[in-house]
């Protein structure tokens, strides 16, 4: 409340905390009503004695008319996706997408410009996509590389590296 908010401080949850030159740098994951809002934080810097000397933050109030009940059952989602993924993404395999348990720990809140949505944020292949829980309708897709599924090779492309180690005196990606 002291920030100006309703509802947006009123479920955070922490992510991780950093330590730096005595000062701790708490990230916080927005949530609303247990669901957490899609790239909404706050972060907050505390000084050796716990005090908080800085904050910085991007969370919004959630409409709370929003409705929390998701609709779309896993064929309707698979459906969605794959025309996406062959439309937008020009995936030649995209009919190979096949449906997913949409599970409740799945769902997030996505804000637009325009409205808050509930959504299921899915992991399919190489992408994170975010589908309206209610209409289907594809919110954002984004690429969900990371070090963890990235693949080193030589700098002919070839003979895959484990890990970070040097190849011929260069870290090759």
């Amino acid at each position: 409340e002291g920030l100006g908010y309703e509802n947006a401080t009123s479920d955070l949850v922490e992510r991780n905390t950093a330590h730096v030159d005595g000062n701790s740098y708490i990230r916080l994951q927005q949530r609303y009503k247990g669901i957490p809002v899609a790239g909404r934080s706050i972060v907050y810097i505390a000084d050796a004695q716990g005090n908080a000397t800085e904050i910085s933050t991007n969370v919004k109030d959630i409409d709370p008319n929003l409705n929390l009940t998701p609709v779309i059952t896993a064929e309707q989602a698979q459906q969605s996706i794959q025309e996406y993924a062959k439309d937008t993404l020009a995936l030649e395999d995209a009919d190979q997408l096949t449906a997913w348990e949409l599970t409740e720990d799945m769902l997030w809140i996505y804000c637009t410009d325009t409205a808050d949505r509930l959504a299921y944020r899915l992991h399919v292949g190489a992408y994170t996509v975010f589908i309206d829980a209610h209409d289907g309708m594809i919110l954002a897709c984004f690429s969900s590389m990371s070090l963890d599924n990235v693949v080193y090779t030589d700098a002919q492309g070839k003979n895959p590296v484990k890990g970070f180690e040097k190849v011929g005196g260069k870290y090759i990606l």
